[in-house]
């Protein structure tokens, strides 16, 4: 009876790990990230356990050489999948990285792998052995992904402590069956293993799900970072799109914001404009143009407020748009103007002839530079 329910469960758990197994290949195909890789692994390595117990229980080997070869293949498999599964967490919760090599990895492997096909001569010892393993592996990694109090670390959590439980729970009744065989209690322990891997497999599927919802954590949170940097990014190139590259203040791209601030509540326009600017660079280059430019535009931004719009309007044009300033502080600024470019000690000497027009509390913007522009060529005639 036993050895048709032995038959019975393992086949049900065949069938479910091939069916993850698949799952994860796929997944992992179309998504390609460390921890997959990993999980892709563990899931294979579960499903050849299960092909190694399957050759058990219907071929049932008589050679002892045959025996421990199949027994040695289903530990090695089994702690494969419990490794893989470890390493999967691990990467998931530091980008891709292990916690062992390669090589270190099959070393274990390898070793557990003939270390149990000797040793391990019945089995109930090698099914106590086996599940305590994964219970104390899987248990510790719950706990530590747990910290994370991530909503899908969570779940992995769960999925990972469940399949602790349950291997608790078998390697329990492994050891009472082992110890106790003729008593009712050793009895109802060997009926319990015998269909214990039809408990396997639901804990299973909910370890997959676990797995599923940290790759869709993950992927959610790196989308959403990538979105910020793309923002982040977006910003600053419309910054650099709405800057001048030689005096670093705002271009013409940003005027029509700035009317629009300023429409609805009044502004003084000011308009400047560099005397004899062709003269300097026809005389001293173009080099010392741009550098007369450049501290002229520094000289503005010192002596108008940050909220005031200072633009470069082309060429040797400037603009301010100033809100709230009376015609004296507009005078007192514009003399400011005039004694940084003196205290600059530029050479040759920058000048400057600007003319202003007040925008009225809903007025025309547009005609107000245009009146500004005006007024600026009516002095520097004058």
């Amino acid at each position: 009876m036993d050895i048709l329910l032995w038959r019975w469960s393992t086949a049900v758990q065949f069938a479910s790990a091939s069916l993850i197994a698949v799952f994860f290949v796929v997944l992992s195909r179309s998504i390609r990230r460390p921890e997959l890789r990993l999980w892709r692994r563990a899931w294979i390595a579960n499903f050849l356990a299960l092909v190694a117990t399957l050759m058990y229980w219907y071929i049932q080997p008589q050679n002892i050489f045959a025996v421990s070869a199949v027994r040695g293949a289903y530990l090695g498999a089994k702690l494969a999948f419990v490794v893989f599964i470890v390493e999967g967490t691990w990467a998931a919760r530091h980008a891709g990285r292990t916690l062992l090599s390669s090589r270190q990895r099959w070393s274990v492997i390898g070793a557990y792998t003939v270390a149990g096909g000797i040793l391990l001569s019945s089995i109930m010892l090698l099914g106590f052995v086996q599940h305590g393993l994964l219970a104390a592996i899987f248990i510790t990694t719950a706990i530590l992904t747990v910290r994370q109090h991530e909503r899908g670390s969570i779940w992995l959590a769960v999925g990972l402590t469940v399949r602790a439980i349950v291997a608790m729970a078998e390697a329990v009744f492994y050891a009472i069956a082992q110890n106790t065989p003729k008593t009712a209690l050793g009895q109802m322990s060997a009926h319990f293993v015998a269909g214990s891997s039809s408990f396997d497999t639901g804990a299973e599927w909910l370890l997959t799900l676990g797995c599923v919802l940290v790759v869709s954590d993950r992927i959610q949170r790196e989308l959403q970072q990538s979105n910020r940097e793309l923002l982040a990014a977006q910003d600053e190139l419309r910054a650099l799109a709405d800057r001048d590259p030689l005096t670093a203040l705002s271009n013409r791209r940003v005027l029509p914001a700035a009317l629009r601030n300023v429409q609805p509540v009044g502004a003084t326009f000011l308009f400047f404009d560099l005397d004899h600017f062709k003269e300097i660079n026809d005389v001293h280059g173009h080099e010392i143009g741009d550098q007369c430019l450049k501290t002229f535009a520094n000289a503005l931004q010192a002596s108008f407020r940050p909220d005031d719009d200072v633009v470069r309007y082309g060429g040797d044009e400037f603009l301010v748009i100033a809100s709230g300033l009376d015609a004296t502080s507009i005078d007192d600024r514009i003399a400011q103007v005039r004694t940084r470019v003196r205290d600059s000690l530029a050479v040759p000497r920058i000048e400057f002839s600007v003319g202003r027009a007040y925008l009225e509390a809903g007025g025309r913007p547009e005609e107000t530079i245009r009146a500004a522009d005006a007024a600026m060529y009516t002095a520097k005639t004058a």
